[in-house]
C-alpha cells in the first residue's frame, strides 16, 4: 500500500476531522482513517466495487489486509470495467468548536490541511476521474485504469441534513480528551462510497 496524500480539516492544534490517508495498492485505490479507536479502510477496485472494512488495531500504522467487513454498507454499484466516482467525504461545520489538540493518529508531516467551512456549510472531498472532477485538485492517483483526482470544494448543506448531523452528535459517545470523530457511511450518487465525518467534541 503506497500512500499518496494525507488530508483533513483544521490543523495540528484544532481538531475538525480525522486525518484521512489516500493511496494506491496495485490496481486499487484506498482511503483510510482512524477516527475513533479503529481504522476504517475503503478499497475501490477497478470494477468500481468497494470494500469497507474495520480494523481493531488502535495504533498509528495503516492496516494492511484483513479486518472486519462492514456488511451493512452497500458496495457502490454493479461490476464495471472502470469508474469515475470513487468516494465523497463530507466534513460539515455544525457550530463554533473548541480548539483541541489532535490525538487520533500520529499525523507526522505533509498533511494537507483545509480550513473549516462556514457554519451550515461543509468541506467536500471527492475522488473522481479527470472528466468528473469538480473543485480544487489536492492530489492525483495514477492507477492502471487512468488518473483519479482528489478534489476539495466548499458547499452549503441543506437544513434537513444539518439537523440530522446535530441529532447524530447528541447520541455520539464521549471521546477521550474530547477528540475523535464519528463516521457515518452510505452509498451516494454515481454508485460511490459516501462518508460524513463529524467531530466528537461538542459545539460551544
Amino acid at each position: 500500500m503506497e500512500a499518496v496524500a494525507k488530508f483533513g480539516v483544521g490543523g495540528s492544534g484544532d481538531y475538525r476531522s480525522a486525518v484521512w490517508s489516500l493511496g494506491v495498492d496495485g490496481e486499487n485505490a484506498w482511503l483510510a482513517a482512524k477516527p475513533a479507536g479503529a481504522w476504517w479502510l475503503l478499497t475501490v477496485r477497478p470494477d468500481a466495487c468497494g470494500l469497507l472494512t474495520l480494523h481493531d488495531d488502535g495504533g498509528p500504522t495503516l492496516p494492511r489486509s484483513g479486518g472486519n467487513l462492514v456488511r451493512r454498507w452497500r458496495p457502490p454499484g454493479p461490476a464495471r470495467m472502470s469508474w469515475s466516482h470513487g468516494f465523497t467525504l463530507i466534513v460539515p461545520t455544525l457550530g463554533a468548536m473548541e480548539a483541541r489538540s489532535r490525538a487520533d493518529v500520529d499525523t507526522g508531516d505533509g498533511v494537507l490541511w483545509s480550513a473549516p467551512a462556514p457554519i451550515d456549510h461543509a468541506v467536500v472531498f471527492a475522488l473522481r476521474s479527470a472528466e468528473a472532477a469538480k473543485g480544487e485538485t489536492l492530489a492525483v492517483l495514477r492507477l492502471p485504469g487512468g488518473e483519479k483526482a482528489l478534489t476539495r470544494a466548499y458547499q452549503p448543506v441543506p437544513a434537513a441534513l444539518m439537523d440530522y448531523f446535530r441529532r447524530a452528535m447528541r447520541f455520539a459517545p464521549e471521546a477521550d480528551g474530547g477528540v475523535g470523530s464519528l463516521v457515518h457511511y452510505d452509498t451516494g450518487g454515481g454508485h460511490e462510497a459516501l462518508f460524513f465525518d463529524l467531530p466528537l467534541h461538542s459545539p460551544r
